[in-house]
């Protein structure tokens, strides 16, 4: 069985909660959506072409201690992640207000996704169709609107430095609109 679009509940990824409280989210009152990547590419684990759960698993979890206890955030910064293998997993959620676009303000006004997905990897398919049942049936579903952008170019567009952006794969597909 294929767990491509299935929502997965922070319980299924950590047993952590945020270190600190979070601010809320109103989804409706958002300008859009920020796509955002790690870059790391498959050669960083040993298995197979999609992750299993525990490899998202694990890689999360290390991003979530990164995040409290290097970067000094209440959570890990993103509200929800999509792995290769389609999954969607809910990090701190859509009522929750991102850490990963830059500044307060700007967390403000946009959510934030994370596609797992690395520099030299193309997203699969299962990531691709994901990503669209995310859109539908919870950001859009919710309120949230229907404006698509790079981490990079919400960083620009509010006189933040640049970042390497989600790829050039995904770059590329939110530029000619067919990301979702």
């Amino acid at each position: 069985m294929s767990d491509a679009g299935t929502f997965f509940a922070r319980s299924d990824w950590t047993s952590h909660g945020p270190a600190r409280s979070l601010s809320g989210f109103d989804l409706r009152h958002s300008e859009g959506l920020a796509v955002h990547w790690p870059g790391t590419t498959l050669k960083d684990y040993d298995g197979p072409k999609a992750p299993t759960l525990q490899h998202t698993a694990d890689r999360l979890e290390a991003w979530r201690v990164f995040h409290t206890q290097v970067k000094g955030y209440s959570d890990i910064a993103y509200q929800v992640a999509i792995d290769q293998a389609g999954r969607i997993l809910v990090l701190h959620g859509l009522s929750h207000r991102s850490a990963a676009n830059g500044d307060a303000a700007v967390n403000r006004r946009y959510g934030a996704v994370l596609l797992i997905v690395g520099a030299a990897e193309e997203p699969s398919p299962a990531m691709l169709s994901a990503f669209h049942t995310f859109y539908t049936d919870a950001w859009r579903a919710r309120g949230g609107k229907a404006k698509i952008l790079t981490h990079d170019r919400v960083r620009r567009m509010t006189g933040l430095g640049g970042t390497s952006r989600p790829g050039p794969a995904i770059t590329d597909r939110i530029k000619n609109d067919t990301l979702h």
